[in-house]
């Protein structure tokens, strides 16, 4: 979360992230990403020891539309056989 300034962190959508699995810079825009991100953040500002770090993100999705539940999780197939 550390930027090119040691003194500055970025989080959050305006930030670059990159992929769990394919360590390729990422879009994905989740609140849980960038509460993680933050978490880690505040964290490193006061020298704290945090358990858990950051790997990347992996875009988890779910929604309902009517009695319909529609979610996806991981990478793209293009991104899979290019791995």
């Amino acid at each position: 979360m550390r930027t090119e300034n040691i003194d500055i962190f970025a989080v959050g959508d305006y930030s670059a992230r990159r992929g769990f699995i394919t360590r390729t810079p990422s879009k994905v825009m989740l609140a849980s990403t960038s509460a993680s991100e933050g978490r880690v953040a505040g964290s490193s500002l006061f020298k704290l020891k945090y358990i858990k770090g950051f790997n990347g993100t992996i875009a988890i999705f779910s929604t309902m539309v009517g009695c319909t539940a529609f979610s996806s999780a991981g990478i793209t197939e293009e991104d899979a056989v290019n791995r």
